[in-house]
């Protein structure tokens, strides 16, 4: 089995630092599919002039939603293994092979890894952020639903039978979905802790910018239940983990419920029976 990296970008200057890290990956790798979401003329025309000669690389562009355009990259991809790296991670050396070998050994057919911060964080938003993370990693262990797209390995084929991405889902949750559609088909998912990627997330250095994106994958995370028939289960599920550690944890009271009224409204503009849609693929 070999793997195609495919890492999906808006106008994100950090992608160059992501395709350098993926290239270093060995023989494992078959090659490097950038998606790029329709950003602007210099930032490509860099990309371009860096990567556009290298023999393992493909810039592919791919306008849409990050759903759109990892769906359209997986109609690229040539090998076995399908490999999700975000534009602001970094791959250590022997990364694609330790976040792999559990699919090319037969025992899974999904994997992912944990994130850890690039550099220490600069501000007290990021640190929150660093610190949420953390929280989210130890969970995903014995919860592979909540397992992020970035730093995550696939069966080709299994992304493909399950229908890859809802792109109905393009302004978050479409990795919730499809982890609960692999899972409900029977794949096998394993968490691989040391298969780490370094994560920089210095430009969340202001807690109104923390709190819109956690309003956004709140409402993104809803409608992925809602399509699933699982927004009462996981809801009890998050109240169970939920503590108060810092105040803004607080404001989840009201951003939480504020997240699952939006989502469902929206689930009932775009689904035929929220909760009940039929399954992609």
């Amino acid at each position: 089995m070999r793997a195609t990296v495919v890492v999906t970008h808006l106008n994100d200057p950090r992608v160059a630092d992501a395709l350098e890290s993926a290239l270093g990956q060995g023989a494992l790798l078959h090659e490097v599919v950038v998606a790029d979401g329709g950003s602007n003329g210099p930032l490509l025309a860099d990309l371009e002039r860096r990567f556009g000669s290298r023999p393992r690389v493909r810039i592919l562009h791919l306008p849409g939603t990050v759903a759109e355009s990892r769906n359209s990259a997986l109609d690229h991809v040539r090998s076995e293994l399908t490999v999700f790296l975000d534009a602001d991670e970094v791959a250590p050396a022997g990364w694609l092979e330790a976040l792999t070998a559990p699919i090319r050994n037969g025992g899974a057919d999904f994997t992912g890894g944990p994130t850890r911060p690039r550099t220490a964080p600069r501000t007290r938003a990021e640190a929150y952020v660093v610190r949420e993370d953390a929280e989210l990693y130890a969970a995903v262990p014995r919860d592979l639903a909540l397992l992020p797209m970035g730093n995550s390995a696939w069966r080709t084929d299994l992304l493909k039978r399950i229908g890859g991405f809802d792109p109905r889902l393009g302004g978050g949750g479409e990795d919730y979905d499809v982890n609960l559609r692999a899972l409900r088909s029977g794949a096998r998912g394993v968490f691989v802790p040391n298969a780490i990627v370094d994560h920089d997330q210095a430009h969340l250095d202001s807690f109104r910018k923390v709190l819109r994106r956690k309003s956004k994958y709140y409402m993104g995370a809803a409608v992925a239940y809602i399509k699933n028939g699982q927004l009462g289960a996981r809801s009890r599920s998050a109240t169970r983990r939920f503590h108060v550690r810092h105040p803004v944890d607080l404001l989840d009271v009201v951003l939480k419920p504020v997240a699952m009224f939006r989502a469902y409204r929206y689930a009932r503009r775009v689904f035929p029976r929220p909760g009940r849609s039929p399954r992609l693929g």
